[in-house]
């Protein structure tokens, strides 16, 4: 993998875990903390389920991950079905929530 890729996934990685330490973010990736550190570090790259988990986390199809990951534009026309499928209970809450908002902008 090229440098700007292992950028990428540190930058990515690092935005997913947000404010978890690493050993808590590894716990739910089901991977160790120095895997983690690896991906930070660009030294590793995840295997392809563990890319799946980290889409999840982001809320992303895998196919917009590895897009993401090799810099290349991902066109959002994947059906609402399956981006709602792999949202997180919390993710479907943010989205319906401003779905709410909108509607109730929308009356006023």
């Amino acid at each position: 993998m090229d440098e700007d890729f292992r950028q990428r996934l540190a930058r990515i990685v690092t935005q997913a875990r947000g404010d978890m330490n690493q050993r808590d973010f590894g716990t739910k990736l089901d991977v160790s903390q120095a895997t983690v550190v690896g991906w930070e570090r660009g030294q590793n790259i995840p295997t392809l389920e563990n890319l799946a988990k980290l889409a999840t986390l982001r809320g992303q199809l895998p196919e917009e991950l590895l897009a993401e990951l090799y810099g290349r534009a991902c066109g959002s026309d994947y059906p609402l079905e399956e981006r709602v499928k792999i949202m997180t209970r919390a993710q479907l809450i943010e989205l319906l929530n401003t779905l709410a908002d909108q509607l109730r902008q929308k009356d006023l």
